[in-house]
């Protein structure tokens, strides 16, 4: 049976340049309804780009949804449940997941600069070389992430979990990991540069190599118990 898009197809108005124009709040509706295969071919049928940026999504429930591609920045997502959701390629910035439920959530490449992620579920996903310059990121719970090659530079993981996350080639530089939990997780060739790791009361044991640059005047024997790899 061929989806109903009449309602939303009948909103386009011609402008003076002559594209079509639909009603982006009603985009939006279809969107948080978990409709997002429904809003992506209209767009793809008005020959306009996915872009819905500062949309409210509260709460939305956007379990296993493919936004890959879409645009929402500063939209708001908080408490949101995106779990197993495809967020590929998708420009984040200054998107409000506080609460969200993101676990196995794949955000390869995503760009997520000055996210607000606080107190958010992140265990599991993909976020390998995603883009979280300035993120906030405290108090939430990334265990078993994959961020290789991920950009957290100025980013604050200030009590986040990152028990047996894949941080190897990560930048955090100048990274806020103050009471972050460490343990098990693999900072292989990762940029620690500048970076606050807080008082020596011990990171745990996480793996490092020849690669994994230190703060200066880090006292890693301190700080950290090593797995060296070569």
């Amino acid at each position: 049976m061929a989806a109903d898009y009449s309602e939303i197809l009948r909103s386009f108005q011609p402008s003076s340049n002559t594209e079509a124009e639909v009603d982006k709040q009603k985009l939006i509706q279809l969107v948080k309804s978990g409709n997002v295969d429904q809003a992506r071919s209209i767009c793809d049928a008005a020959e306009i780009q996915p872009d819905f940026s500062d949309a409210e999504l509260r709460l939305a429930d956007l379990r296993k949804a493919n936004l890959s591609g879409f645009t929402l920045v500063g939209a708001n997502l908080e408490g949101a449940d995106l779990r197993g959701a495809n967020l590929t390629e998708t420009n984040l910035q200054r998107v409000n997941f506080n609460g969200a439920d993101l676990r196995s959530a794949d955000l390869r490449g995503a760009d997520l600069q000055r996210a607000t992620l606080t107190h958010t579920k992140i265990g599991d996903a993909d976020l390998t070389d995603a883009e979280l310059t300035s993120a906030n990121i405290c108090n939430s719970n990334l265990q078993g992430a994959s961020l290789s090659g991920a950009n957290l530079s100025v980013a604050k993981l200030i009590r986040a979990s990152l028990r047996g996350a894949n941080l190897r080639g990560a930048n955090l530089s100048g990274a806020d990991l103050r009471n972050a939990d460490l343990r098990g997780a693999d900072l292989r060739a990762a940029d620690l540069t500048a970076a606050d790791l807080g008082p020596p009361t011990g990171v745990g044991l996480v793996r490092t190599d020849r690669g994994t640059q230190w703060p200066d005047g880090f006292n890693i024997v301190e700080h950290v118990e090593t797995t060296h790899s070569r």
